[in-house]
């Protein structure tokens, strides 16, 4: 008798936690990248078994960098977050702009300086790519910071947050050299 009512509230449970926002981030989730007002405490451990690879470690202004978000090996996710932001500084406002894709949308439009990008849906994945513009003027050193939500295997709500690229600095051709006479 008392199986089915705790059938019921497990999978109740278990479906709230894999659904919270599978059409994407909210945009209170963006200035720390951090969705567990919504899947909880992570229960993932270990190192994050994806990474984020950028076509350039150096940017000059309105450029266009490459921006794939994957698993290593044959890990896949479900969900992500990523935001291009200054290295040091003010590091909650996004920098750039993601753009002309069909698999995310944009988020994080708070931000004066950028807008970040998280799925369209909670279809598993094990790559997405996408065009990321960088600022009209150089900023200094920027980086991506990424949220990965797994939402797989045996524990739907575990999820890697705050994770970082290595850093693109400002092209050497981006500063204007000025002689005084």
């Amino acid at each position: 008798m008392i199986r089915f009512p705790v059938t019921l509230f497990l999978l109740i449970v278990g479906v709230t936690m894999t659904s919270c926002y599978p059409n994407g981030a909210p945009e209170l989730a963006c200035p720390a990248l951090d969705p567990t007002a919504c899947h909880g405490g992570t229960t993932a451990t270990g190192p994050p078994p994806y990474k984020l690879t950028i076509s350039s470690t150096s940017y000059k202004p309105k450029q266009n960098v490459t921006v794939t978000l994957s698993g290593i090996g044959t890990a896949k996710f479900k969900g992500f977050l990523v935001e291009g932001r200054m290295q040091t500084g003010n590091m909650t406002d996004s920098v750039g702009y993601f753009y002309n894709t069909t698999t995310a949308k944009n988020v994080c439009s708070y931000s004066k300086t950028g807008i970040g990008i998280t799925q369209i849906d909670s279809h598993d994945r094990s790559s997405e790519t996408f065009v990321w513009r960088a600022p009209d003027r150089v900023m200094g050193n920027l980086i991506f910071i990424y949220t990965i939500i797994r939402g797989t295997g045996d524990d739907p709500s575990d999820f890697w947050h705050g994770m970082r690229s290595p850093p693109m600095s400002p092209s050497s051709s981006s500063f204007t050299q000025v002689t005084i006479v």
